[in-house]
């Protein structure tokens, strides 16, 4: 069966990302470490893997721009909890409501912005 985009395609984030976030010049939003989350979740099928490898891309991003970070499991932690509010989403997109729609919205908005909580140091 051939593969198509229409496979790759996730619920409120579009295509999910082929290529490392190393490449990237700027920091990157939630939403691009989302889409690369789901590559990798593609690839290993486990949501702690797959983290554990966005998240040592996301440092090596990080550190060419000199910011200081979370520890690793800090940071895991925080994707895996926008992951699961995503899931959320994603579980009640076929019971269309006001409050749903609200919810995608505002989580639309707040993967358009910078990574920032990963990026504190606690």
């Amino acid at each position: 069966m051939a593969k198509t985009r229409q496979s790759d395609n996730i619920f409120l984030l579009g295509v999910r990302d082929l290529e490392s976030l190393k490449r990237f010049n700027k920091l990157p939003t939630t939403k691009e470490v989302l889409l690369r989350f789901h590559h990798h979740l593609n690839d290993v099928k486990s949501v702690r893997n797959a983290s554990h490898r966005t998240i040592d891309e996301l440092i090596v991003v990080w550190s060419k721009a000199a910011i200081p970070t979370r520890f690793v499991k800090h940071a895991i932690d925080e994707l895996e909890s926008i992951h699961s509010e995503w899931l959320l989403l994603k579980k009640n997109k076929s019971f269309p409501s006001e409050a749903q729609t609200k919810h995608e919205r505002k989580f639309v908005r707040k993967v358009h912005e910078l990574l920032i909580l990963l990026m504190l140091i606690i």
